[in-house]
């Protein structure tokens, strides 16, 4: 039963894709979300478009000032395990400078 319901899709996009050039299924577009972070979100239709829609031309603001702290916590969380990362290469690299004196390890 999943085989033919894979089928089907398969088909239905494929026929989607030879009747508008686009596929069946919406767009995935990356977008900041409201802690700041890019997310992945599929786009949809809306009854008003962007252009007429006066709420949707309202400046609205990237982040609100309560979010900031925890950016920065996100950021710094980031950072750390980044750094943990490079110390560990680091001392991947010089262990093997030990075990192999002669090679070249990059």
């Amino acid at each position: 039963m999943e085989n033919i319901l894979e089928v089907v899709a398969e088909r239905d996009n494929a026929l989607s894709v030879l009747e508008t050039g686009r596929p069946a299924q919406p767009e995935a577009v990356q977008v900041l979300n409201d802690i700041g972070m890019w997310t992945e979100r599929f786009k949809k239709e809306h009854f008003i478009p962007k252009h007429i829609n006066s709420e949707a031309q309202e400046n609205p603001e990237i982040r609100k000032p309560w979010v900031n702290e925890y950016v920065r916590l996100y950021n710094e969380a980031k950072r750390k395990k980044y750094h943990y990362a490079m110390l560990k290469q680091k001392e991947h690299k010089k262990k093997l400078q030990e075990i192999f004196p002669k090679a070249e390890i990059e």
